[in-house]
């Protein structure tokens, strides 16, 4: 991976980047009140779409020169991967800049050492949970999209609708699979409980149990999606 290609997302990126910080910021306020009364937590729920919104972005902005894009030297790997870890490397930004905007709330409220030092593990733990889950949705934008630029090739803008089809199909199609028992079965193996709980707040959310199969699951689709984006890009690459 080239640093090259990260300082062209940036390039591509910043304004848009830059302005949707400033809206969310403006959105909470700047008063000494609204400090005070800061809740990270609510905050770094933006951390499940900045990643997807950030990545689709750049792949829009891509498809402007899509000819130059597909016959770019580096890989399909590669320039999908760049895109990942730079929306990636701005979201980690965001969300221990929310972070250190919490803690010194609790400075500021005079909050002892260790309800401080509690408080940022408990948030890092959501932040952890919140990217996650983020990173499985890019790769589902990032296969919807290669499908679009694939088969728009041959039925024009139809190819939304059937993205839009395809979308709601599938979704249905995995709640109804969540449902059945083999789903549980699959998921429900290496329980791990996580004894944390926010100190400075009544909720108990780390006092659920987190489960190895299910986090399996997931970065299993999450991979195939991916390597299915990449082969489809390369061949569309070739086809070009």
């Amino acid at each position: 991976m080239k640093l090259a290609l990260l300082y062209r997302e940036w390039h591509m990126l910043k304004w848009f980047i830059l302005i949707g910080s400033m809206m969310i910021i403006l959105l909470y306020g700047f008063s000494m009140d609204s400090l005070l009364s800061f809740d990270g937590r609510e905050l770094l729920t933006f951390g499940l779409i900045m990643p997807p919104l950030i990545v689709l972005f750049s792949l829009n902005l891509e498809a402007n020169q899509l000819a130059v894009f597909l016959h770019h030297p580096q890989s399909a790997h590669t320039l999908y991967i760049v895109k990942i870890t730079f929306a990636t490397f701005i979201v980690m930004l965001f969300m221990y800049f929310i972070i250190f905007i919490d803690l010194l709330k609790s400075v500021l409220t005079e909050e002892s050492l260790h309800l401080i030092s509690l408080n940022y593990m408990y948030l890092s733990m959501y932040a952890f949970c919140y990217l996650s889950i983020s990173l499985f949705i890019t790769t589902i934008i990032i296969l919807l999209w290669t499908l679009h630029q694939v088969w728009r090739t041959y039925i024009g803008k139809f190819s939304l609708i059937i993205i839009v089809l395809i979308l709601i199909g599938s979704s249905n199609l995995f709640t109804a699979f969540q449902n059945t028992s083999l789903y549980n079965t699959m998921i429900k193996w290496g329980a791990i409980k996580i004894p944390l709980s926010n100190p400075l707040s009544a909720e108990d959310f780390f006092n659920k149990i987190f489960y190895i199969g299910e986090w399996l699951l997931y970065g299993g689709i999450a991979i195939i999606f991916y390597m299915i984006s990449v082969y489809l890009f390369e061949r569309k690459v070739e086809a070009s």
